[in-house]
């Protein structure tokens, strides 16, 4: 995130909220106490207390895609109903700040990626020469910002999507290397297809809160609804892709919505949504469940620790032939070290979201916690 951006917080909140206040003034971020939405005013995001429907309205019609948090001493669930139907994205709670912190950065730096890619659009959309090349970017960049709209969601699985994606190309660059599947990967875009394994999880944006967001195991009822996520996801992006075909967009979301329907399919037909076995699951299926689980196994979660590399790498060649394509796994064991690697790489990249240790709720891949 943008250091340099502003933050209002309505002077109302000023004594519960030092901490966060201090926070944000110590990483060279511009914080304003206010009591009023001036249509001058356009900071990258407003924190407002409770019950604040008016505020809310204002800041709405005098600051287009800024940003709305609420934020309450304690959690009530009508008030986090009433902020959301008025049109605030995001409702917090006082207590915890690390995620609170999260959460605020999460917010801007989702809002910034929309307005960037808006300001793209326009520009393409005004150059009636544009090249099949810009296409693919516009492509691409609307793939990400949709991708992070929705891992918003799921605040606990932040970098997820980016994660997944890059051990994704450095899978596929191995398959094509060692001569794997070449008939079925002749034709992929691959940078196309490493931007569509982003949209995988766009199903959870229909999943309820209280079933994604939840730090412990998941009942039966709650595991059935969350794996509705592979369908749900599938049928919006094949809607999007039926609303928009062109002489252009033969290959655009088919990548999208084949990643979204069967990245929890298993080798032995024991997965979902529709219990597929061996080569009758897709290959980017195949693959994609591959990264999935690998890196919801290294990655801390509020319920668990995050594991040793080397072990979830074993854990996954182990279940060969029951979860995975055996011939994926002789291609992932040659390219581990490239997903460690990445995972180091994007850890230490700068940034509040990425250096932050956040006590959040959520959940992601696991058995007991599927993502």
């Amino acid at each position: 995130m943008d250091k340099h951006v502003r933050i209002n917080i309505h002077k109302s909140l000023a004594k519960v909220l030092p901490e966060l206040i201090s926070y944000f003034n110590e990483t060279n971020c511009e914080v304003s106490l206010f009591t009023k939405i001036m249509a001058q005013d356009k900071p990258s995001i407003y924190i407002l207390p409770p019950s604040s429907e008016t505020l809310i309205l204002k800041a709405r019609s005098v600051s287009k895609g800024v940003p709305i948090m609420i934020v309450s001493d304690k959690y009530n669930e009508e008030e986090e109903l009433d902020a959301l139907s008025y049109g605030a994205q995001d409702y917090a709670v006082v207590s915890k700040l690390l995620s609170l912190v999260k959460r605020v950065t999460n917010l801007i730096n989702s809002s910034s990626s929309r307005a960037k890619t808006e300001e793209k659009i326009e520009i393409l959309i005004r150059d009636k020469d544009r090249t099949q090349n810009e296409i693919s970017n516009l492509q691409e960049a609307l793939l990400s910002t949709v991708a992070e709209i929705v891992e918003f969601r799921d605040i606990v699985t932040g970098g997820h999507v980016k994660r997944t994606s890059q051990y994704l190309e450095a899978l596929i660059n191995n398959i094509k290397k060692f001569g794997i599947y070449e008939e079925e990967t002749a034709e992929w875009d691959v940078s196309l297809v490493t931007a569509s394994s982003m949209l995988h999880d766009v199903g959870k944006i229909k999943t309820p809160d209280a079933v994604l967001l939840k730090n412990s195991k998941l009942t039966e009822s709650e595991f059935d609804e969350i794996k509705q996520h592979t369908i749900v996801g599938a049928d919006l992006l094949q809607t999007i892709r039926n609303n928009m075909a062109g002489e252009n967009d033969e290959n655009y979301l088919t990548y999208a919505i084949t990643f979204a329907k069967y990245h929890h399919e298993k080798w032995d037909g024991s997965g979902y949504p529709e219990g597929l076995k061996g080569a009758e699951i897709p290959l980017l299926g195949r693959l994609m469940s591959i990264v999935d689980v690998y890196d919801a196994l290294v990655s801390k979660r509020p319920y668990k620790e995050g594991m040793d590399p080397v072990k979830a790498g074993s854990i996954i060649i182990g279940d060969a032939g029951r979860a995975f394509d055996p011939l994926l796994i002789e291609v992932f064991k040659k390219t581990i070290g490239e997903f460690d690697r990445i995972r180091a790489s994007l850890e230490s990249e700068p940034g509040l979201v990425l250096t932050l240790e956040v006590d959040d709720t959520g959940v992601d891949g696991l058995a007991e916690n599927p993502s």
